[in-house]
């Protein structure tokens, strides 16, 4: 796993070498640099996951070098905490008012400072990884998961639930129902998660309309079966009365051309490396989607019911 980068913006040396030391011995990796003309161009070019600022720009504040990182897009999600002499309550307001994540005042403790690193770092991971319509993990969490029960040696499975025909969908209903939908879907798929009972049970939401869960093997055929019956059950809230009861509605293909599309389904592709060796995710991924096509072609073009297909993979010899 990578380490956290921590960029340390100080002009005064003993700083920067408490700091250094600090989170050198919690295992991540700072950098420096004492001058504010360069932090820009450092974070550019360094991508920290944290900016640890304890220098006064010569003729401003420090939240003016704070604003001044918040404009260019590569670096506005990145947390900042300011250290400072300047402590009053109207200060560390104005400052955090200007884009500073948290305050801390001169003299500080090191542990304490320490502990604040972790819980910003973690609340940034979650925030950025995670999908901003569903708000479930997305793909470096995914990864993660995955290669820790590798490592562990684990037995698990993975179902790669995808929305059949969702393009056509969203042409035809636009942005706002595709976002229903999108919502809809990490519902329901919580509920089957919850309704399982395996508190092991990871679901992650990849983009789009592509959703993937990590469970155990003796879990994935309730789980899909589950995923699909809510499914079924619940999407035709997501069509206009008239479509949802003739189960069918217009759009347009992907050669651009008008045609009758059936009500949405999904797709659940499940594989297991139970009777295989998977080195990474990555390749896990090859095979989850040659099962997800495979369910996909279960029921034809004229798909008008949810479909799961287990692609067993044994080990290659």
């Amino acid at each position: 796993m990578r380490k956290h980068r921590v960029l340390i913006v100080d002009d005064d040396p003993h700083i920067t070498q408490v700091l250094t030391t600090v989170l050198e011995k919690a295992g991540y990796e700072p950098f420096n640099t004492p001058d504010s003309a360069d932090v820009i161009e450092k974070a550019l070019n360094e991508s920290p996951d944290l900016i640890i600022l304890d220098i006064e720009p010569p003729g401003g504040e420090k939240a003016c070098l704070t604003e001044e990182i918040r404009l260019k897009p590569m670096l506005y999600q990145i947390p900042i905490i300011l250290l400072t002499n300047r402590c009053s309550e109207e200060e560390r307001i104005m400052a955090l008012d200007r884009g500073i994540d948290d305050v801390f005042c001169k003299p500080f403790s090191p542990k304490e400072l320490l502990a604040k690193v972790k819980a910003i770092l973690r609340q940034s991971t979650r925030s950025r990884d995670s999908n901003p319509t569903t708000h479930l993990p997305g793909g470096n969490a995914l990864e993660e998961e995955i290669r820790s029960r590798l490592r562990q040696g684990r037995c698990f499975a993975l179902l790669h639930v995808d929305i059949d025909n969702f393009k056509a969908y969203a042409d035809s209903y636009g942005f706002n129902s595709a976002n229903k939908m999108i919502r809809l879907s990490g519902k329901i798929l919580g509920n089957a998660v919850e309704a399982a009972g395996d508190r092991s049970t990871f679901l992650s939401h990849i983009g789009g309309d592509d959703f993937i869960i990590v469970t155990s093997n003796d879990r994935y055929q309730e789980l899909a079966e589950k995923i699909m019956e809510l499914f079924d059950e619940q999407v035709s809230g997501c069509f206009r009365k008239e479509d949802a009861a003739r189960r069918f509605y217009v759009s347009t293909d992907r050669k651009g051309e008008k045609k009758e599309f059936p009500v949405t389904t999904v797709s659940i592709g499940i594989i297991s490396n139970e009777s295989r060796e998977f080195s990474d995710p990555s390749e896990m991924g090859t095979f989850l989607v040659q099962a997800k096509n495979r369910a996909k072609q279960k029921e034809g073009k004229a798909k008008t019911k949810s479909t799961y297909f287990f692609l067993d993979t044994p080990q290659q010899k």
